[in-house]
């Protein structure tokens, strides 16, 4: 019997090391740097320089001032290139120079992208938009799907959220509003805990955009009362992020002109003419200013002049038509060709009311060919579909992964084939000592078969304790609630003090016997007698909050929320009681005048609830117990609340039914946070 088992020993130590080798793998960390603070002054003065009168010198003058550092290194050089490609794209619309520093920037950073993965992804998907704006959408959705797995490997999700962006942009660009929706939505979502994007700037900078990006999408698919409730809430969000930060007011103050100008163009399709007025001339007296939001202001300046001619203020209109005329014959900044169309169209829709028909004719033509050209783009975008694109350069790269296996699998092989010899000696050892391991295996199975009897005894005596139990919770439960019900009625009556205080403790005690039976006859839940259904639960926890809420006021508690739309598949009266037996413990053991904070965010494909207190916290020698049924690690609240021990319990029975996991983080004195992390499930 002892030779059997040293070769079983060594056989099972063989086959641990020849499956464990191929999983090592080691993992590369990047130092965080940045440019030298000579390039990034260099840098700062081609930015003031780009937005005076003189940007077509900012070439010559980036390449006089790095020639006097000398020999740059990779981060200044990143940082010039970098500047190049946003210089020519945005101020030219030149995609050749755009396209060749975004190749020098790829090509600087090969064989260093494990140095700094962030900037390699920020170069794969800014080549991607600069090929996806010249209408190279197979080559884009080629280095968009490079980018985002490289950024899955090395990065967290911090720094993918952008991808979901481009994607919704992607669709909004090819006129799919709708479709855009769930990826700017999703990108806004994955934000709300990062602190800065791919580009180097604050979050809150990118989520402002996101919010009103929306917006836009519900306006184009005509959805205007969505639209509103998005810009609205774009508004909020940046009075939110910048109170009183005098350094960021003056972008504040533009992004809230954007908005104005988004608003009043919405107030206009419903006809509230006044409304949409007021709008529209705070965005142009906020944005009416060289600068990166001229343009925004020249938007709303067309849509003011549309409002005036449709309400027949065609003196109004000839003013705003002059005043955008001077604006672009300044020269300063690009005038899009998206909005040309609409300022020929309406300088047409004028000329036509007010009879200058030469005139009319002239900006009919000037319409139709932009219009044309515009159509044409958009033809193009649409006919490439960008996901499927994707999809095909997924499927190009497991083909490679599968040729690059081919050697592992020899490796494998020859493996298999050793096992397969260590394997036959085994079992020839086996077979020699056969008798005695049927003498173990008889003994074994006797034993296996005594266990079993003994365990279905248990299980059958534990269903019976637990029927009985319920059984007599249940029948409990009427008395109890009559009992209740009389000390209700008695205490009304006109009493001697000594038996209201007898009443009220009677009261009590039956109210505490009514929540442990309630506790009973939820124990044991059985994940496959669950029956689910489809609930919107950021709704759904507010609901919850607010049956709490008069609970939390006895005791001077705000009950603070942050929810987000999720429909999830769960059974409502269980996430009631499971949400009611946290929320009311974060009121029991917080002190009075303290917040609790309850609130919800996607991970990946699970949604994560916490219940955040500012109580007695729990002592780490009773954190391993407070989950246990009847534990001994219940304590009384804040305000001498009695706690028997079963709503913890009870609340992770709850948990797992729903394939889920429940933990909790705490500092003794300082609090601690409930958290469940659910399946979004399919709905």
């Amino acid at each position: 019997m002892s030779i059997v088992n040293s070769y079983l020993y060594c056989f099972i130590v063989f086959l641990f090391l020849i499956f464990l080798l191929p999983a090592c793998t080691s993992s590369n960390s990047y130092e965080n740097v940045s440019l030298s603070s000579k390039a990034n002054l260099i840098l700062i003065q081609a930015e003031d320089l780009n937005k005076s009168s003189g940007k077509e010198y900012v070439p010559v003058f980036l390449d006089s001032a790095f020639q006097t550092l000398g020999d740059l290194s990779l981060l200044d050089k990143y940082g010039k290139y970098n500047f190049l490609v946003n210089f020519y794209a945005k101020n030219y619309s030149d995609m050749l120079k755009a396209n060749i520093y975004a190749d020098s920037i790829l090509a600087l950073l090969k064989g260093n992208e494990d140095q700094h993965p962030l900037k390699y992804v920020t170069a794969m998907f800014l080549k991607a938009d600069l090929l996806f704006t010249g209408n190279s959408h197979e080559e884009a959705a080629k280095f968009y799907y490079e980018g985002r797995e490289y950024a899955q490997e090395h990065l967290d999700s911090c720094d993918l959220y952008e991808f979901r962006y481009r994607l919704g942009v992607l669709r909004f660009k090819q006129g799919r509003f709708l479709e855009a929706l769930p990826n700017l939505k999703l990108a806004f979502s994955l934000s709300q805990n990062c602190t800065m994007n791919l580009n180097g700037y604050p979050v809150f900078v990118s989520r402002q955009s996101y919010l009103n990006t929306i917006g836009v999408c519900f306006e184009r698919a005509n959805e205007l009362d969505s639209a509103i409730y998005y810009y609205d809430k774009t508004l909020a969000y940046v009075d939110e992020q910048f109170p009183h930060d005098q350094k960021n007011s003056a972008f504040a103050k533009s992004v809230k002109g954007v908005v104005y100008g988004n608003l009043g163009g919405v107030y206009a399709k419903q006809n509230k003419f006044e409304l949409a007025e007021s709008y529209l001339k705070n965005s142009i007296q906020i944005n009416y200013q060289p600068g990166d939001h001229l343009n925004d202001a020249r938007t709303a300046m067309i849509k003011l002049a549309r409002l005036y001619i449709r309400s027949k203020k065609y003196k109004q209109a000839n003013e705003v038509f002059k005043e955008l005329q001077r604006s672009i014959d300044s020269g300063i900044r690009n005038f899009p060709s998206v909005s040309q169309v609409d300022f020929y169209e309406l300088k047409w829709l004028y000329f036509s009311k007010t009879r200058d028909h030469v005139q009319a004719d002239r900006n009919m033509r000037h319409y139709y060919h932009l219009r044309d050209s515009i159509d044409s783009n958009t033809q193009k975008i649409n006919r490439h579909n960008i996901d499927a694109a994707i999809k095909a350069n997924e499927l190009e790269f497991k083909i490679v992964l599968l040729d690059k296996n081919n050697h592992i699998k020899e490796v494998y092989l020859i493996a298999i084939v050793t096992i397969s010899v260590i394997a036959l000696s085994v079992l020839v050892m086996v077979w020699r000592n056969r008798r005695e391991l049927k003498l173990v295996n008889e003994k074994i199975v006797r034993k296996n078969s005594d266990l079993q009897m003994m365990l279905k005894a248990l299980e059958q005596s534990q269903k019976e304790t637990m029927l009985m139990m319920k059984i007599v919770a249940h029948d409990l439960r009427n008395p109890i609630a009559a009992a209740i019900n009389v000390s209700e009625m008695l205490s009304t009556q006109d009493l001697e003090p000594k038996y209201l205080e007898v009443l009220e403790l009677l009261k009590d005690l039956s109210e505490h016997s009514m929540e442990m039976i309630e506790n009973l006859l939820n124990v044991n839940l059985d994940s496959e007698d669950l029956i689910k259904e489809p609930v919107e639960m950021g709704r759904f926890l507010n609901q919850c909050v607010g049956l709490l809420k008069f609970k939390a006021a006895e005791k001077g508690q705000l009950l603070e929320t942050s929810v987000m739309e999720m429909k999830m598949m769960v059974n409502k009266e269980k996430m009631w009681r499971l949400f009611s037996n946290l929320i009311y413990n974060a009121i029991k053991f917080s002190p009075f005048g303290a917040k609790i904070r309850i609130g919800m965010y996607l991970q990946f494909d699970m949604v994560v609830f916490f219940i955040r207190d500012a109580g007695i916290g729990i002592p780490s020698d009773l954190q391993d117990k407070i989950f246990d049924m009847f534990t001994e690690a219940s304590r009384a609240g804040t305000g001498g609340e009695n706690s028997h021990g079963l709503g913890l319990a009870i609340s992770k029975q709850i948990v797992i039914a729903h394939q889920g996991t429940i933990w909790v983080e705490t500092n003794e004195d300082k609090g601690c946070t409930f958290y469940v992390k659910l399946p979004i499930g399919k709905i």
